[in-house]
């Protein structure tokens, strides 16, 4: 049977690929949990691979969004849990922190800029006492400890829009408390919401996809 064949091949492949680490094993058993209970039914050999395309592209997706906006994988995701659930959208939480980024980069290359009207209103500093910059999970920490001093909504209304665009501004200033308690606490909180998969789980589905290309 080619499609039965074509199934033992695609778990094969898939195994194979996970076995680094127990983190790893234990991730591509629960994968396979799934595939299995798909196989069983009326879809079949090829529903197994498309699963199991869906499952590992979930994974490099999030590790390459964790790597272009700075932001580290268990992180990311929390924030996207809270995000949806405050209302604001993946892809305008991805676009406020990827312009947070560019203007930290703009102000520690060039010194200027709306931004840095904004740090020196805040009294932020993008360098650490040894004049090192800041990651960008500490500066939106500080950045959201800082904006909880500023008591006029108009004023903070505007230094969100300063730091995240105009458009994602006013809805990543509503996540702020939340934020400012630290992204330990963020990630309590989203973990009360959904699964946060851990950085070596989703590294163990990127090294999948780099064997199965």
């Amino acid at each position: 049977n080619k499609s039965l064949e074509k199934s033992r091949k695609a778990n094969t492949k898939l195994s194979k690929s996970m076995r680094g680490t127990a983190k790893s094993a234990k991730v591509m058993s629960g994968a396979m949990a799934k595939l299995g209970a798909v196989a069983g039914g009326a879809l079949g050999a090829r529903a197994i691979v498309n699963l199991a395309q869906k499952y590992i592209a979930l994974g490099v997706e999030i590790a390459k969004t964790s790597k272009r906006l700075g932001i580290g994988i268990e992180t990311l995701q929390a924030l996207k849990i809270e995000a949806k659930a405050g209302g604001v959208e993946t892809e305008q939480l991805n676009k406020a922190i990827a312009k947070f980024g560019v203007n930290v980069g703009e102000v520690a290359a060039l010194g200027t800029g709306e931004f840095k009207n904004a740090l020196d209103r805040l009294k932020i500093s993008l360098v650490d006492t040894g004049g090192t910059v800041k990651s960008i999970e500490v500066l939106l920490v500080e950045f959201a400890q800082k904006m909880g001093n500023v008591a006029d909504q108009n004023e903070r209304l505007a230094l969100a829009a300063d730091a995240f665009g105009t458009r994602a501004g006013p809805r990543i200033l509503e996540l702020l408390p939340l934020w400012a308690e630290g992204l330990d606490a963020v990630k309590k909180s989203a973990s009360e919401l959904a699964t946060i998969t851990g950085a070596d789980q989703i590294r163990a589905l990127e090294a999948q996809q780099d064997a199965l290309d």
